[in-house]
């Protein structure tokens, strides 16, 4: 909290107070999603689904991005986009739409207008999306989708060109005080429950597949004392609305524990105006818990993440595939284990060259033999030609294994990343007789 979120949001403070105007230059706007990414897409007469996870912070759909590239059906790539400020689920659901007017309402709800209509909840949300006669749009919840058999969802992508897909377990869960110290286990949830409807829409020839969110969060674990909350209480003329990190209202007055933006310098459409706490504070608010806040302008509130997914060709150029020859017995016997490798396929303007890593590993994942990297690449037509044979020699961390299972795994590096992701593995039982020095 003191090293890092409180510096780090102190020293970004200092480009919110200059700010005239809510942009960061070269960095795409939330209310510029629609226009700039979406309609690109159906402009080519191709179809899009759109998922919206509530609170889907940058960090979380990078996590995802990697579980995705180990699927070898699907590919991805991340960038950032600014969310809407005040960072809350109302303006930034409703930025993602279609759109040429967003102004919030002057009450007590903290609701929306999007060209005029309101966007609270998945029934607006179809309407604004029915409305543009452009193309066909509808939304769906996560639930609802999640739910249909594949002959449902091939009719719902045949009719439709857009879909929108809402999905909230993260806001649902940290925006509770009664849960939100769950929130970590809320974001593991969510990216199992997304990966699950990614490979479901892909299953059922979904090409192009967005994802992003409506604002990011702050979440801090260890109780929060009085140096999180602000000391000064927000004044002015009318306040419409009040949250943990924004104000809504009109004749506002700023001061050294807030920013205050118009709606102009916001984009957005009306007078009303915002107060933001400046940093990580908070405002004081009962029966709301403290730990999980959005609304305001710290980067882990308002960097969203803009996901793009895609289904990999069939007539892609591919790897050659590498197989195991482990033998019929399956035992490691002395300290060295010699093993065969076959490249199926020999390589071709089609079929690439793979590299792959080699060891030999505990149950509880320690490496318990020297490791090899080995490449396949011979072009060969000769079966024998694409036969490599390698020996492992165990080491110190095998001691104490005898009579358990280890495996041989293969891993493939994932291309511009540092991470590995399993290939293949064949499994042995250590059966020495004695051990020897190592």
């Amino acid at each position: 909290t003191n090293d890092f979120l409180v510096k780090l949001n102190n020293n970004w403070q200092k480009h919110i107070d200059k700010m005239t105007s809510y942009v960061i230059p070269d960095i795409l706007k939330q209310n510029e999603f629609f226009t700039h990414e979406v309609k690109n897409i159906l402009d080519k007469k191709n179809k899009v689904c759109v998922i919206i996870s509530d609170a889907l912070r940058y960090e979380v759909a990078e996590e995802l991005l990697r579980r995705i590239q180990q699927e070898k059906n699907l590919d991805g790539e991340i960038k950032p986009m600014l969310a809407s400020l005040p960072s809350y689920t109302q303006l930034g659901m409703a930025a993602l739409l279609p759109n040429n007017d967003l102004e919030i309402v002057k009450d007590n709800t903290g609701w929306v207008k999007v060209n005029g209509s309101s966007s609270a909840g998945l029934e607006n949300r179809k309407k604004i999306l029915a409305s543009n006669q452009q193309f066909n749009a509808t939304a769906q919840s996560y639930n609802d989708i999640i739910s249909m058999k594949s002959d449902d969802i091939r009719n719902t992508i045949r009719d439709y060109n857009a879909i929108y897909i809402y999905h909230n377990l993260i806001d649902n869960i940290g925006d509770k005080q009664a849960t939100q110290s769950n929130v970590f286990e809320a974001v593991e949830a969510t990216l199992n429950e997304l990966l699950t409807l990614i490979k479901k829409l892909s299953k059922n020839k979904v090409n192009k597949i967005y994802i992003t969110s409506d604002h990011g969060f702050l979440y801090q674990a260890s109780k929060l004392d009085g140096n999180e909350f602000l000391a000064s209480e927000p004044s002015g003329d009318k306040i419409y609305y009040s949250d943990r990190r924004f104000i809504l209202g009109t004749g506002l007055v700023e001061n050294n524990g807030f920013k205050k933006f118009t709606s102009s310098q916001l984009k957005l459409s009306g007078d009303i105006e915002v107060l933001i706490p400046k940093s990580i504070n908070r405002l004081r608010k009962s029966g709301s818990g403290s730990n999980f806040v959005h609304g305001g302008a710290s980067l882990q509130e308002i960097v969203i993440p803009l996901l793009k997914i895609s289904r990999k060709k069939t007539d892609d150029i591919g790897s050659v595939e590498v197989e195991i020859f482990s033998g019929k017995n399956q035992k490691i016997t002395t300290n060295q284990l010699t093993v065969v490798f076959y490249q199926k396929q020999p390589v071709s303007d089609k079929i690439k060259p793979l590299k792959l890593q080699a060891g030999i590993y505990s149950k509880n994942g320690f490496l318990i033999s020297n490791s090899h990297a080995l490449t396949f690449d011979s072009a060969s037509p000769n079966e024998l030609d694409r036969e490599s044979k390698i020996t492992f020699t165990l080491n110190q961390q095998s001691q104490g294994l005898n009579n358990q299972e280890v495996t041989l795994r293969l891993t493939e590096k994932i291309p511009d990343t540092d991470e590995n992701r399993y290939y293949s593995s064949v499994t042995y039982t250590i059966q020495r007789t004695f051990i020897s020095d190592f």
